[in-house]
């Protein structure tokens, strides 16, 4: 286990009364849990995985931890999980037939046989998320409860942004999510949601040119569009004296307002875990 903050409140015994939120993906495991009666934030904590981890063992990983873990071999009322990868295709609803689940998803990504579909409808944009998990996942975490909603990554952070953002106010917004190795960027004009991918990057440059196009490509200006961040990103880091060198608008996202915090989640860095708790709210 690598990192861990609690409540002090939090009762170990009382996890039947909770939700849990899960966030996997093949370099590691996040989940936070949550007291839903007093809408409090309970305990957050991450198992980091070995970087050549693949999908079979990252099932097997899932499963044993769901054996050991004093917290994940619990009952909880409501689960949700988010696999984080960038393997997914955004459908509008008007269009979406569940018989072409396929179709949709391989016109942009290769489907490999150790993978399975799984889809979602993102209720703040009027659309479904096709994305992939890898195969047997579902099972295995079906041996532990059976009462589990699946979304990719990219869920809980569209209704997020689209939710508290496209009313705020009419200048453009930006959500940028950095993960190792990819990020998620998504566009609020007008009130709506404009443009929601993913990149894979290398290093820093990589990373600013696919911001920056984003911002060419539907000509938001650099002074007057707010840019916010979210992940696995902070002041110091490469990724971030780049962007502050051609945009003025940036701020790091905060926990949502929904909830209420021990001080201990107070001395991290909340824009690193915010897309794992909103993931508690997409229910």
């Amino acid at each position: 286990m690598d990192v861990m903050f609690i409540d002090e409140t939090f009762d170990i015994n009382n996890t039947e009364n909770c939700h849990i939120s899960i966030q996997g993906n093949l370099n590691g495991y996040f989940f936070s849990i949550l007291d839903t009666h007093r809408k409090r934030l309970l305990l957050y904590t991450h198992w980091p995985f070995d970087e050549d981890t693949s999908p079979e063992e990252f099932n097997n990983r899932v499963s044993d931890l769901h054996k050991k873990d004093k917290y994940l071999s619990r009952q909880y009322a409501t689960v949700t999980f988010a696999y984080s990868a960038p393997r997914y295709t955004i459908v509008p609803a008007s269009f979406f037939d569940p018989g072409d689940v396929k179709p949709y998803f391989t016109f942009n990504h290769e489907l490999s046989e150790n993978e399975e579909l799984f889809y979602n409808r993102l209720e703040s944009s009027d659309a479904v998320n096709i994305f992939a998990m890898p195969a047997g996942l579902k099972e295995k975490l079906s041996g532990w409860s059976g009462n589990i909603a699946y979304y990719n990554h990219i869920t809980p952070m569209v209704e997020h942004f689209v939710r508290n953002y496209a009313e705020a106010d009419h200048k453009p917004k930006v959500m940028v999510n950095v993960h190792k190795g990819f990020v998620d960027v998504a566009v609020l004009k007008g009130n709506k949601l404009k443009l929601c991918n993913s990149y894979t990057f290398g290093d820093e440059r990589d990373f600013a040119y696919f911001v920056f196009s984003v911002f060419e490509r539907l000509r938001l200006d650099r002074g007057e569009t707010g840019l916010i961040l979210m992940g696995e990103i902070d002041k110091e880091s490469a990724y971030f004296k780049l962007l502050e060198k051609y945009i003025r608008n940036i701020h790091f996202e905060k926990l949502p307002g929904q909830l209420s915090y021990d001080q201990n989640f107070l001395d991290i860095e909340p824009h690193r875990i915010t897309n794992l708790i909103n993931l508690a709210l997409c229910e």
